[in-house]
């Protein structure tokens, strides 16, 4: 059973003869005769009464007419959805590190619901490493990460960087004595940090290590960047925090950065995509680039 089969069967039950079937399709008459008793062979059925004029449909033919166009009617739609100009539809599957999670929420993601109304927007918050891995396996379309060392993502899949920045150890602004110039003494306070797992916490391990003020003495462990802020402006405890989010907090006035020479951290973000997106590739192409500037403007 073939799409043009269907085709020439409803035309010819909708204009009550080959004669005219053949007209509308562009076809002869005898090729319009063959189609469709090749599809009343493929179905077992008859669908026309031939010794009424015009054609009458049989019991058989009038429920074949009823699928058939909705057969048609899906295969337009189909033909729609990929067609070059059409506009994205479906679902979106993104993922996000937790450290940026509070960033692709907002102007991103509001723009790319405002461009793309057809599409279905999924939104994954993981560390780096699942992240890259649900990417791999396609159950994500793309993901911004975060990497604490040099080089891309350790992936085949196509990516691209889209900056570097220091992150930077905040506290409240009451702690403003020079007191607080070591990580020995600011782990006396204690630290508001993300759960096991994330890179921030693992390279503040290894700094306090380094000089011998063991782990990290763990005041909140909490994923939520607000959340966090809160705390720390409190004066309940130290963070971390991406440079270019220090301008964008709610409560900056009351938090700030301290310099702390035992402390040095770099991190890249990157955007990963999955190979042949197709007609996401437009979406795809105006998140990376919303987002680009909404980490680093």
């Amino acid at each position: 059973m073939k799409l043009n089969e269907i085709r020439t069967f409803v035309t010819v039950a909708q204009t009550g003869s080959v004669q005219a079937a053949a007209r509308q399709l562009h076809m002869t008459q005898s090729a319009v005769s063959r189609l469709v008793q090749r599809l009343e062979l493929d179905l077992g059925a008859t669908l026309f009464d031939r010794q009424t004029k015009p054609l009458a449909l049989t019991h058989d033919g009038q429920a074949a007419l009823d699928h058939g166009r909705r057969v048609l009617d899906a295969a337009e739609a189909f033909s729609d959805a990929l067609a070059p100009t059409a506009p994205p539809m479906g679902v979106l599957r993104i993922g996000t590190a937790h450290a940026l999670a509070e960033v692709v929420a907002e102007r991103p993601l509001d723009q790319l619901r405002s461009g793309f109304p057809d599409l279905t927007l999924q939104i994954s918050v993981d560390w780096t490493a699942p992240l890259l891995k649900r990417l791999d396996d396609g159950s994500l379309d793309a993901a911004v990460i975060t990497l604490l060392t040099d080089g891309p993502p350790k992936t085949e899949l196509p990516a691209r960087c889209l900056g570097r920045e220091d992150v930077r150890i905040i506290g409240a602004a009451s702690h403003a004595s020079t007191r607080w110039r070591s990580l020995r003494a600011m782990n006396e306070v204690g630290w508001v940090i993300q759960p096991e797992s994330c890179g921030y916490r693992v390279a503040l391990t290894q700094a306090l290590e380094r000089v011998g003020a063991g782990p990290p003495r763990v005041i909140v462990e909490a994923y939520g960047k607000n959340l966090q802020l809160s705390v720390v402006a409190r004066g309940a405890g130290f963070g971390l925090l991406p440079a270019s989010q220090m301008k964008k907090i709610p409560v900056k006035q009351k938090i700030k950065a301290f310099n702390v020479p035992d402390f040095r951290l770099t991190v890249s973000t990157w955007f990963v995509r999955r190979r042949q997106p197709g007609r996401l590739s437009r979406p795809l192409d105006a998140m990376e680039r919303t987002l680009s500037g909404a980490l680093y403007e």
